[in-house]
Order: structure tokens, then sequence, then C-alpha cells
């Protein structure tokens, strides 16, 4: 028992290394955040290695199906959202209809997800994935909150300074 304990750890320690380094090693923004997702999501759910060999491709088919809805909503709904005011009844009938195909098709993506996870992991880790991704999203946005502040000092830390140096220069 506390061998397959020390398995499972080390072997997700490996994993969690191989994904950050190489999510590290990419040029784009997105790369670096979706390994840095996977490691929280391997972590918060404890899987094992037969569990992470069956869930990700799982996992990672409906994160794809989601990023085409969202595509898809963009190029189709967002733009007439710009414009709703200038819309006829009937376009805004078709907008609507379109918004809630496309929403239909996310609920209907995200029940095929529990259905096939549910064969590979227990309803309970299924739970803990929808609150993993809760979690890594707070803390993606603290992190772009906190970046955000830092830079905001900064400025306001230039700004103090040349107001100094304007003020000695023009008592001197």
């Amino acid at each position: 028992m506390i061998k397959h304990h020390l398995l499972l750890r080390h072997t997700t320690f490996i994993i969690i290394t191989f994904i950050t380094t190489y999510g590290y090693s990419q040029k784009k923004g997105y790369e670096k955040i979706r390994a840095l997702k996977v490691a929280h999501i391997t972590s918060e759910l404890n899987l094992s290695p037969k569990e992470a060999q069956s869930f990700w491709p799982i996992y990672n088919e409906h994160n794809e199906k989601m990023k085409t809805l969202r595509t898809q909503e963009k190029k189709t709904v967002t733009p007439d959202m710009q414009v709703v005011g200038r819309l006829t009844e009937k376009e805004a009938s078709t907008l609507l209809d379109t918004l809630q195909n496309i929403r239909k098709k996310r609920l209907e993506s995200e029940q095929d997800l529990v259905k096939r996870l549910s064969e590979v992991i227990s309803k309970k880790k299924i739970v803990l994935l929808a609150r993993a991704e809760d979690n890594f999203k707070r803390k993606l946005l603290k992190q772009y909150d906190d970046q955000n502040r830092v830079i905001d000092l900064r400025k306001k830390a230039m700004q103090e300074r040349r107001k100094e140096k304007i003020q000695e220069k023009t008592t001197n």
C-alpha cells in the first residue's frame, strides 16, 4: 500500500514536471497556461497513471469541442450582439436561435463529458474536476490582477519620481 502510494506520488510528480517543463518551453502564453492547468487538475484529482491515461484524451477532446463552440459563437453571434440595436426583429430572432443552439451544444458536450468520464474515474473525482477548474480560473485571474496591480504601482512610482525631478529642477 505504501509502495503504491509512493509510486503514485512519484509518477504524478514526473508527469507534472514534464508537463510544466513542456509548457514553459512553448512560446505562446496559452500553452503555458494549458500546461499549468493540466498540472493543477492532475494534482487536485490525484489521478493514478491508469486514470490519467484514460482521462486526458476524453478531457482534451471535450476542451476542443468547447473551444470550437466558443469560436463559432465569437464569429456568428458576438458581432451581431455589438449592433443589437440596429437588428430587425427577424434578425434578432435568428441570432437568439443561433445563440441557444450553441449553448445547447455546450450543455450536451458537458453531459457527454460526465458520462464518458464516469467510465474511467469516480463521480467524486468528476465533482473535484469542476472544483479544480474553478479554482484554476480563480488563481489565474488573481495572478493576472496581481500583475496588473504591480504594473500600476510601478507606473505610479515612476510618475512620482518624475514629479520629484521636476520639482528639484524648478527649485534649483
